[in-house]
């Protein structure tokens, strides 16, 4: 109940300058409603985790809107109430469908854990747990049209890593890396899982290529940041190389399509020097290095 107050409270602060209206030509007036509307849609993503916070926030911002549209009792004000109305029903709708599409990824995500869905040397999720979230994810982002991002990546020479320290350190490796890469991972709906060995797969829902190409980097910079010592790697030290594929789904491809060119992309960050990213750009049909 604070909660709702206080969203509330916050959006009469905004939606209160609506009482300038009389004072103000009908040009500034439109944009001052722009404006409202602008911090309404901005706030969505972060509110609408709890859609009544939302509603409140939305109830406080139009609430003095209407009201004064109705006191200047004039057409062109009066007119404008309808657009008003609809601009907020559309707007908690979406805040709805958001919160249930956030909903769907973390049952996903968070319902398999008793059915063995970790990974008992790193914590992360197991590649039976990857498998069943990659698909479910898929028909997600086909039914809602979002983007779909899927990093593969694996540790730069962690044979000869093992060769030479012994598998015991070569765990503790693991461990490290995927600690940081889970830390690297902001957000409670995106899937961290060892893939198998010394490989990792981050599948990323409703995330751009843009957005992806950053967390991979992240994850990079993180693992280097470890600094630990591997004296057969070229640089000295552990580190990853990363493969990255974004994509719309559609009814001609398949969930397991992504995987398999996502590690196209690594296969040729390996290839060009390894402790890198490289994204695969469709429309060269190829990958590109940045």
């Amino acid at each position: 109940m604070p909660d709702v107050i206080a969203a509330g409270v916050a959006g009469f602060s905004f939606g209160i300058t609506a009482i300038l209206f009389p004072l103000l030509s009908l040009h500034t007036c439109l944009f001052i409603f722009v404006m409202l509307s602008a911090i309404a849609a901005a706030a969505m993503p972060r509110l609408s985790t709890l859609p009544s916070v939302y509603a409140a926030f939305l109830f406080g911002i139009m609430a003095p809107l209407i009201s004064i549209l109705i006191v200047m009792d004039s057409e062109p004000s009066l007119s404008t109430i309808p657009a008003v109305l609809i601009m907020g029903c559309s707007l908690f709708y979406s805040a709805r469908q958001l919160h249930s599409d956030l909903l769907d990824g973390l049952l996903s995500r968070f319902g398999l854990e008793n059915e063995a869905g970790e990974d008992k040397l790193t914590h992360l999720a197991n590649r039976r747990r990857f498998d069943i979230v990659l698909e479910q994810e898929w028909l997600h982002a086909l039914r809602s049209g979002t983007p779909l991002s899927l990093i593969m990546l694996d540790v730069d020479f962690f044979k000869k890593f093992n060769d030479r320290y012994g598998h015991q350190d070569g765990d503790d490796c693991l461990e490290q890396v995927a600690g940081a890469l889970a830390q690297s991972a902001k957000r409670a709906i995106d899937l961290v899982a060892r893939y198998g060995g010394e490989e990792f797969v981050v599948l990323l829902s409703q995330t751009t290529r843009d957005d992806a190409y950053t967390m991979a980097e992240r994850m990079r910079q993180a693992v280097e940041r470890l600094n630990i010592p591997h004296q057969d790697s070229t640089l000295s030290h552990v580190t990853i190389s990363l493969g990255g594929y974004t994509t719309f789904a559609g009814e001609d491809m398949k969930s397991e399509d992504l995987v398999k060119i996502a590690d196209k992309a690594l296969y040729r960050a390996k290839a060009n020097g390894r402790n890198r990213v490289v994204w695969y750009d469709p429309n060269l049909d190829g990958t590109n290095e940045e």
